[in-house]
């Protein structure tokens, strides 16, 4: 089986019916069931259609929002895998400084660790909260996290 849509909350979602429907059934651990995006369908998905149109403009599209370079490399990625990339709750500043599929883009800051984020801003993130929106804004921006 195959799993393909294109927003964030869809991939999720979808994933999470397909864990709960293999966990429902009791069948593999790792079930063969593989994200794909759009523009990067497999042979033995495509071959089901009688007619199927490749698109260069939605499979370059595709490979900027990836959720991972394997999901849109040829290489298969298990679904439980690629459900944890989506689901990541902290992320290295570097990283939320690409904005990964699957955060909130006007709240990079909340997927910091405890750590980092006192490292970033200097403070707790509770005194981060209570500095007034404009103040939070600029320190989002000075550390490119806007």
């Amino acid at each position: 089986a195959v799993v393909s849509t294109q927003s964030t909350g869809n991939k999720k979602l979808a994933m999470e019916t397909v864990k709960q429907y293999v966990e429902e059934l009791m069948l593999a651990v790792d079930p063969k069931v593989y994200p794909i995006d759009a523009g990067h369908e497999p042979i033995d998905f495509t071959s089901l259609f009688p007619f199927w149109e490749e698109r260069e403009d939605v499979k370059r599209f595709s490979q900027e929002k990836a959720v991972t370079p394997a999901v849109t490399s040829g290489r298969r990625t298990s679904i439980n895998t690629a459900y944890q990339l989506l689901t990541r709750t902290e992320y290295s500043l570097e990283e939320l400084r690409q904005k990964p599929e699957g955060v909130d883009p006007a709240k990079l800051e909340d997927y910091l660790s405890e750590e980092e984020f006192m490292n970033v801003f200097g403070m707790h993130r509770k005194e981060f909260k209570e500095l007034p929106e404009w103040k939070r804004n600029d320190f989002k921006i000075l550390h490119k996290l806007y």
